[in-house]
């Protein structure tokens, strides 16, 4: 495996990875799906550690689903490359768990910050559950990433129709909904030509409404506050808003 042991220290969870080369781009970066795949199961990990695994939350009529996140990307990880990823729960913050990640390269320097929100749904009755009632939050490992908590975004520029996305059975998961990894790879594909010649500085997205196997996600793109915009709708309504900088853009 290429994954070292996992361990707990403390309120920070740590994992250990190799970057694969089937997780990366034509420049050998890590493709932004894939990172998302590895914050993503962090989460998952570290909640399992505490008890909280997905069994616990069923018994619970419960999961954790992503609600936004916010990436500040100093550089890609690369192929071959050897990351150490840690992540700890920041709070509650109003209905959100918010939850930080520091992705380090062997050396010690920090590649990526980011600062995640979770929400905990009862999967069955759509319906939103306080944190408090679900999980322990007690013991929350509450210090910054120097990244701020990420928020709702809101774009009021001229949106063009980019393309349609159905949705079908490599981008479902367990939930039967498209993954929000998922979400990170669509949006490279909308900005494809800036993802060939440039480097991804930040990312950001929300998410409103859960795309199903079998839906039609409509896709547009526009350009704002020096960054590029991609949204999503699924039967004509707000599924996710994604936005895009990337390095020495102006």
């Amino acid at each position: 495996g290429d994954q070292a042991m996992l361990y707990v220290e403390d309120k920070v969870y740590e994992e250990t990875h190799r970057v694969q080369y089937y997780q990366c781009d034509t420049k050998k970066r890590l493709k932004l799906g894939h990172l998302m795949w590895l914050m993503q199961e962090a989460a998952t990990e570290h909640y399992a550690k505490r008890g909280f695994d997905r069994a616990y939350l069923e018994a619970r009529g419960s999961i954790f689903l992503l609600s936004k996140i916010r990436l500040k990307i100093r550089q890609m990880p690369l192929a071959g490359e050897e990351l150490q990823l840690y992540t700890w729960e920041r709070g509650p913050k109003r209905a959100e768990y918010i939850r930080d990640y520091s992705i380090q390269n062997g050396r010690g320097e920090a590649l990526i910050e980011a600062s995640t929100a979770w929400l905990v749904v009862d999967p069955v009755r759509h319906k939103l559950l306080l944190p408090a009632t679900i999980v322990d939050m007690t013991n929350v490992y509450a210090t910054e990433a120097g990244i701020t908590a990420p928020e709702k975004l809101r774009f009021h520029g001229e949106l063009a129709k980019w393309g349609e996305e159905v949705i079908r059975y490599s981008g479902m998961d367990c939930n039967g909904h498209l993954n929000n990894a998922e979400y990170g790879n669509l949006t490279c594909n909308m900005l494809e030509k800036h993802m060939f010649e440039k480097e991804l500085a930040t990312f950001q997205i929300s998410f409103q409404r859960e795309a199903l196997g079998g839906q039609t996600l409509e896709l547009f793109t526009g350009e704002e506050n020096g960054g590029h915009y991609c949204v999503g709708k699924v039967e004509g309504k707000p599924s996710f808003d994604a936005f895009v900088t990337f390095q020495n853009e102006k």
